[in-house]
Parts: structure tokens; sequence; C-alpha cells
């Protein structure tokens, strides 16, 4: 299914206390589907493997949804498709950048590239 195939009907954009981002779509060919990227914690073992090698994880789900249904709420329960791993290295200039925060007193929580493993 190509994105330009389906319209999509609802966003719930990425939250870090449900640690999932989704989004509804109706179905081209009837019916909607409801994707996920989502971290799930049975998978844990994954998850600490790929941050290990400094890798962010994203994992792909989808549930078909019953056309008839008129609510478009996006569902919980999902079908995993994949778990992945990519490479988002923290750039070079980040080390002042976070000194300077540092000695203005700013905490630094979190730096794209990160993980909480290492």
């Amino acid at each position: 299914m190509l994105r330009r195939e389906v319209k999509i009907l609802k966003v719930e954009p990425f939250n870090s206390v449900r640690k999932k981002m989704s989004v509804l779509v109706a179905h081209p060919h009837g019916g909607k589907r409801a994707f996920c990227k989502e971290q799930v914690k049975n998978i844990t073992d994954v998850i600490k493997s790929f941050a290990y090698e400094d890798l962010r994880t994203l994992y792909l789900a989808f549930k078909n949804i019953d056309d008839s249904s008129i609510e478009n709420d996006i569902p919980d329960d999902y079908t995993l498709i994949e778990v992945v791993g990519i490479k988002d290295p923290v750039l070079p200039e980040v080390k002042d950048a976070v000194q300077t925060c540092l000695a203005a007193g700013i905490t630094v929580r979190m730096v794209t590239g990160d993980n909480i493993v290492k």
C-alpha cells in the first residue's frame, strides 16, 4: 500500500508517555488500517541490543479495522511487522553545545543519537 493511495483519517504524533506514533488510514480496498511505530516492552532485549550498537529502535505494526466502524479511533492492539534499528549519530558540535547549556544552568535530558543504555 502506497501513501498516495490512501486517505489519512487521523494521526496521533509520537508521545513519550505512550511511546508510540499512530496513524489511521482508509484502506483503498475498503475498511481501515491503523499503523503505529511503538516501543513494546516484551522485546526489551532487542531494544538493548540495538542500543548497545548505538541504533534507535522503531517498531512497525498494523491493525485492520472493520469498515463498519463509524469512529476514527486508533486502536491499541496491533500486529507487529518489524523491528528495525536506525543510525542517528550525534553531531560533533553537540559536546560543546551541551557544555554551554550546563554552564548556563540548563539540564540536558536527551540528545538525538543518545541512548539510556550507554
